[in-house]
């Protein structure tokens, strides 16, 4: 139900939404990394920008 709600593709109804949950999450944990990195430099290092 939920799948058809999010308009999964054909019979792959779980891995569809598995999979644009996982891209989401993803995509969130690149914003959060970001504006650490913005917010305090010193955390550049931690990530091993410099």
């Amino acid at each position: 139900v939920l799948s058809n709600m999010f308009g999964t593709l054909g019979g792959a109804t779980g891995i569809g939404l598995l999979l644009a949950v996982s891209i989401a999450y993803r995509l969130y944990e690149t914003m959060a990394a970001e504006q650490m990195r913005e917010m305090y430099p010193i955390m550049r290092r931690f990530f091993g920008d410099e």
